[in-house]
């Protein structure tokens, strides 16, 4: 059997899905939903340079104002929805990085042009 990978083997570089354009809700007991929005992702990104300052880099492309943003990733070890808030929780999701070396981030915020869709819902 052929596997397909997106980054080939060997390479230490990451990829990103990045959910965006939606809004972060909360549910019953601590359930939340990123109700609307997009997906993309984002390949070859280098680990050592991984900070706030790229995630904020990526997020103004995608149409955000980065002074008000919030970034949650899904850790591969726990399942649990983490926020990034300094570059040491960026350095712990790198250091979280799956087989795959594929994260995904949440993006929540005000963004230039807010055209949202009512769908889709991701459930964490």
């Amino acid at each position: 059997m052929k596997y397909s990978f997106r980054l080939p083997p060997g390479n230490n570089k990451y990829t990103l899905k990045i959910f965006y354009g939606g809004e972060l809700k909360e549910g019953e007991i601590f359930y939340r939903y990123y109700v609307g929005g997009e997906v993309t992702w984002v390949d070859e990104l280098d680990p050592n340079m991984a900070n706030l300052t790229e995630l904020n880099n990526i997020a103004s492309e995608l149409g955000y104002q980065t002074t008000e943003i919030n970034y949650l990733y899904r850790s591969p070890t726990s399942g649990n929805i983490v926020k990034i808030t300094l570059d040491q929780h960026v350095t712990n999701m790198i250091e979280e990085l799956p087989i795959s070396r594929e994260l995904e981030l949440y993006i929540d915020g005000v963004r230039r042009e807010e055209e949202r869709e009512e769908y889709p819902i991701v459930c964490f």
